[in-house]
Parts: C-alpha cells; sequence; structure tokens
C-alpha cells in the first residue's frame, strides 16, 4: 500500500530480525535507508543485525553513521561505545558512554561502562565514582565488583576490600577470566601464594594470559618451600 514509508519498512525489517531472517531484515532496513538516508533508526537496527551475525566491525560501521543523528538515543551511544571499548579504543568510547550516562544516569550497566573506559586509560580516579554508582543499582554487578577492585590495588589503598570485591566476583561470574586474574594478583601481593597460584590457573584455563603470573608464583613456592 504504502511501499515507500520509512517506519513500515523499519517495523518489517524488525519482524523478521525476530525470525532471524537476516537478509530480509537488512533489505528492508536498506530501503528505509535509501528512502531517507538520515533515518537513524534504520541503520541502528542494521547495525544490530550484524552484531547477531558476528560482524562486529561492520555493526560499528553503520552505528557510527547514525551516530550524528542519534545523539540523544540511550541505545545508539551505549552500542557504540562497548564496540570502541571492545576494540581497545577506551578515549573513543568515552564520549558515547558518557553521552548514554547523561541520558540515562540510573543505569547500571552504562556507569559500569564508563569506569572501564576510564581504567582502560588507567584515570583510575575518574573510574572509582561510576563503578561505584553501578554497584549502587547493582550490587551484584561482577564486572563492576572486578573494575573497582582493581582500581584500588593500582591505587595501593583499600586493598583488603579490594580482595573481598574479587572474591565476590569470582562467586557471581566464575567464567571471568579477567575477574580471576585480578584476585590472583592480590592474592599474590597478600602472600596467599596457593590461592593466588589456583586463581592465576583458572584465569589461564578461561582464555587470558596468566603463564607468566603462574611461573612466578611457582618460583616463589618453590623458593618458600626450600
Amino acid at each position: 500500500l504504502d511501499p515507500r514509508n520509512v517506519n513500515v519498512l523499519n517495523s518489517l525489517g524488525v519482524c523478521f530480525g525476530v525470525r532471524q531472517e537476516y537478509d530480509k531484515a537488512l533489505t528492508a532496513f536498506n530501503a528505509a535507508a535509501k528512502i531517507d538516508p538520515q533515518e537513524v533508526l534504520a541503520l541502528y537496527n542494521s547495525g544490530l543485525v550484524y552484531l547477531l551475525r558476528d560482524d562486529s566491525e561492520t555493526a560499528l560501521k553503520y552505528w557510527l553513521r547514525a551516530a550524528p543523528q542519534g545523539k540523544e538515543i540511550f541505545e545508539l551511544n551505549i552500542q557504540i561505545g562497548r564496540s570502541l571499548l571492545e576494540t581497545a579504543q577506551p578515549d573513543k568510547a568515552q564520549i558515547y558512554i558518557h553521552q548514554a550516562a547523561t541520558l540515562r544516569p540510573e543505569s547500571a550497566q552504562v556507569q559500569r561502562l564508563l569506569g572501564e573506559t576510564y581504567l582502560a586509560q588507567r584515570l583510575t580516579d575518574q573510574a572509582i565514582a561510576p563503578y561505584k554508582a553501578a554497584l549502587r543499582t547493582n550490587p551484584n554487578d561482577a564486572a563492576a565488583l572486578s573494575g573497582l577492585a582493581r582500581c584500588y590495588e593500582l591505587r595501593n589503598e583499600n586493598m583488603e576490600i579490594a580482595l573481598s570485591f574479587c572474591r565476590q566476583s569470582v562467586e557471581i561470574a566464575p567464567d571471568n577470566g579477567r575477574a580471576f586474574l585480578r584476585l590472583g594478583r592480590l592474592l599474590n601481593k597478600s602472600g596467599q601464594l596457593e590461592d593466588a597460584l589456583q586463581a592465576f590457573k583458572q584465569a589461564q584455563a578461561l582464555g587470558e594470559d596468566a603463564h607468566s603470573l603462574i611461573m612466578s608464583v611457582e618460583d616463589r613456592l618453590i623458593e618458600k618451600a626450600s
């Protein structure tokens, strides 16, 4: 009835996406974008489809195209920020995640991601506040607990609290290798070598590069026993 109706094409694309008919979904979104190149939702939804197809690089390209017109869209900003953070671009990610935090400051997820962008840049002073904000909303946010513990470790303060946070983190998320790596570092610093070794081995098993840390702790245990 109305083949150039952008809203209908977007809705059709969403329906195809829900049915996991991704090629048809992209056809609908691309048609909407051709009719209106400034149509933010068509670009954003195209990015989501590529993300679902495990093509995060193309997804980010679509989202960045939508960014100038989508400054007030929370979901777009957080997706761009997360993608940039995952590709080791925390300085660029910070811009979009900060915008998302401005739009929805009560979101534990966005506060935790903001903390991660600061921590990735070793800006621990700035990272602490958003991590704490995330934990006020969601005390069981494993990544926020681990990140805040890492901030304390880097500042060499509140070490007992940091260790407690790390223990909580791995209990909540036992498949998080980075959390085990951080736990191992703190245990190592506190002289709990056996526990540190187990934490590092678990981190290694979960995909983290902890080989040199494992060797170092094993050497210390040998020295201690001799």
